[in-house]
């Protein structure tokens, strides 16, 4: 695992008042988490469970390791008694390896719609004074992105140096990368100039007026007119998080499924019910004829005269 940066806390009376591990020196991917954390703790109707487990959650999907449940405690306590100050972000132009300084310049071109979308939002959030939370929004929006189209995800600090980088005017927006149907595209201007070039399709069809099967000629200058004519492709980014049933819809299938048991419950008392009435009239018809049968017959003849 990859060395992991740490931002130390300003020094302040206040949090050197609290000495907690894990919350002491900060990993540089869990500030974002922890910030929010602590916006939360301060807030009416915080849940010491409930954000525990929130906690652990985002830190795991940045890499960061948990702190114990009894740090975690202690640092809430110290927070919402004002001994510990919010967490604050490490300088942006802070000194990274050159493999992780290369991690925005190598990304695949199916990343370059999300990388031109946060260069953009880095640059209208510049001078704001939501900067910070403006960049939080954007690293988890990039970080989506890449889990989206199944690339390796930025590190808190990769973005940050990158974020600074774009507001120093070090990096440019990120161009549209240029393929070979582009290419092609791009010459259309000069087609009129060239000789019609032509392929046989590979496919049989009708000829027009001989009626025999033959492979019509596709010509270059009606390939770049489909080209130019077709609409662009959009990349649309995937949320996993949208396609989670909702917690509404969970409850409703649960009663559902509970409705589902205790009809067949109930049905099967009535069928066993009317079975056994069933089979009782069945018995009772049977007893009647047996015992009609084996009646003693009264004679039929006239009765003797005395």
């Amino acid at each position: 695992m990859t060395a992991i940066l740490s931002a130390k806390r300003p020094a302040s009376d206040r949090n050197a008042a609290v000495s907690i591990p894990f919350f002491d020196d900060l990993p540089i991917a869990a500030i974002s988490a922890t910030q929010r954390l602590y916006d939360e703790a301060i807030a009416p109707g915080f849940s010491v469970p409930a954000a525990y487990s929130t906690f652990v959650s985002q830190l795991n999907s940045t890499g960061a390791d948990a702190p114990a449940r009894a740090h975690f405690k202690r640092w809430i306590a110290g927070v919402q008694a004002g001994l510990i100050e919010r967490p604050v972000l490490p300088d942006a132009h802070m000194a990274i390896s050159a493999s992780e300084q290369s991690y925005f310049e190598t990304l695949p071109a199916a990343a370059m719609p999300a990388l031109s979308e946060l260069w953009d939002e880095v640059q209208a959030s510049t001078g704001s004074n939501d900067e910070d939370a403006e960049d939080e929004k954007t690293f988890d929006l990039f970080f989506e992105a890449m889990r989206a189209i199944g690339h390796r995800e930025p590190q808190w600090k990769q973005f940050v140096a990158y974020a600074g980088a774009v507001r120093a005017g070090q990096v440019e927006r990120p161009a549209r990368q240029i393929d070979v149907t582009e290419t092609f595209i791009a010459d259309a201007e000069t087609i009129g100039t060239e000789p019609r070039q032509s392929v046989a399709a590979d496919v049989l069809t009708q000829h027009p007026e001989t009626g025999m099967p033959s492979r019509p000629e596709i010509t270059r200058q009606k390939i770049l007119s489909a080209l130019i004519s077709a609409p662009p492709l959009s990349t649309a980014v995937v949320n996993k998080t949208e396609i989670r049933p909702a917690p509404a819809i969970l409850a409703m299938q649960a009663a559902a499924g509970r409705l589902l048991e205790e009809n067949i419950i109930h049905l099967s008392r009535q069928i066993e019910q009317s079975a056994r009435a069933t089979t009782a009239r069945m018995l009772r018809m049977m007893a009647d004829e047996m015992e009609g049968a084996n009646a003693p017959r009264m004679p039929c003849g006239p009765a003797p005269q005395s």
